[in-house]
């Protein structure tokens, strides 16, 4: 029966036979079962392409639980860590992005420009993109991507000490876990906790945590019944690892290649625009050094996201968890785009209690000289 096969649908088992490194006789004879389940059903439509869909999602089933065995398999125990969660990157789902940039994109530039960019095929599915994952090939590469994939991942941030520890450090947990990185969503922050996660690095005062997904040791967050001084905690872990505002820029400069970098600020708000945001719901501030606010150099602004809270206003002491980012903007002249000022793209905030004033918003102070619009 392999004789009777197209050349399109032979040329497809080949490649499904190559990347699996299996014989063509075996994925041959899986797609013809399945062509004879589907008339046995009498399925409607296509049944070949139905069929050879089937067969790759059998080997792509494979590929997922062997990816699950390198992925989730700790490379050392889990361990227990205590602490407060204080904000993160944001939830992800990596196959969503990729099919929402093919469904811009092909919006914006037509069908064939997204096929030519390699982001569609020619029957229009979205393709999947990623080179590599987890720094290994991708076997899908520009493969028509399952409608269905879900490729979730999240990061938290926290202040964590390990156990029999007295020091709090400043900690990254990270999940590709799809089960995980959903159940991230719901955690409160700067409330004691403890966790579990698999200590991927440890640098004076920073951790790396990966989750972990052991039965007994599932990187979930538990409330602890602890009398800790939260705002002593904060203030103590955080205070070797702040960067005066002023050297903001530099810091920038000197991290900006680092894909990891983070930086952590205490500042006066100085206006802050709740009623102005963003088109995706992020809203400005700005915010002072505390004693040198008035010169250029000791403010900086921050944009923050809209899943990070906001219970404070101008006036307000707070610490600022984030990550150093350049902004642009378009010259009217020449319309390019130009580098501006480095801003901080807001992971979490902490006001600090006894120093905060009521939520309300206020605007960035612009020259208000009065002109004549009228001259004689």
């Amino acid at each position: 029966m392999v004789k009777e096969l197209s050349v399109e649908v032979q040329a497809k088992l080949k490649k499904i036979a190559t990347k699996m490194k299996v014989p063509f006789k075996e994925v041959s004879e899986i797609y013809e079962t399945k062509v004879k389940e589907l008339k046995e059903s009498k399925t409607t439509g296509n049944v070949e392409r139905i069929a050879l869909n089937m067969t790759m999602s059998e080997y792509r089933r494979l590929v997922n639980k062997q990816m699950r065995k390198d992925t989730f398999t700790p490379k050392s125990t889990a361990e227990a860590i205590y602490g407060i969660l204080v904000g993160g990157l944001g939830f992800r789902d990596l196959a969503q992005e990729m099919r929402k940039k093919a469904k811009d994109y092909a919006k914006k530039n037509g069908l064939e420009a997204a096929k030519d960019k390699q982001l569609i095929d020619g029957d229009n599915n979205v393709l999947d993109t990623r080179e590599t994952i987890f720094g290994k090939e991708n076997p899908d590469y520009l493969e028509p991507l399952n409608p269905k994939l879900k490729l979730c991942k999240n990061t938290l941030i926290g202040l964590f000490k390990k156990n029999g520890s007295k020091t709090f450090k400043y900690t990254t947990l990270s999940t590709n876990d799809n089960q995980l990185a959903i159940a991230w969503n719901k955690i409160k922050e700067f409330t004691p906790c403890q966790t579990f996660g698999i200590v991927k690095d440890e640098v004076d005062l920073t951790m790396k945590i990966n989750s972990s997904k052991a039965e007994t040791t599932t990187t979930v967050f538990k409330a602890l019944k602890e009398d800790w001084d939260i705002k002593e905690l904060v203030l103590t872990a955080t205070k070797p690892l702040l960067t005066p505002i002023d050297k903001v820029e530099k810091k920038h400069e000197d991290t900006k290649n680092a894909w990891d970098r983070f930086i952590i600020v205490r500042g006066v708000v100085n206006w802050i625009n709740l009623d102005k945001p963003t088109p995706w719901g992020s809203i400005w501030m700005g915010i002072m050094d505390a004693e040198s606010g008035l010169e250029d150099a000791a403010q900086v602004r921050c944009m923050i996201p809209d899943r990070v809270s906001v219970d404070f206003g101008e006036g307000s002491e707070v610490i600022v968890f984030g990550r150093t980012n350049r902004s642009k903007y378009r010259d009217n002249d020449t319309d390019k785009l130009e580098e501006g000022d480095v801003r901080i793209d807001v992971y979490g905030i902490y006001a600090i209690p006894g120093l905060t004033t009521s939520k309300e918003s206020t605007e960035e102070v612009e020259d208000e000289t009065e002109i004549e619009g009228w001259l004689n």
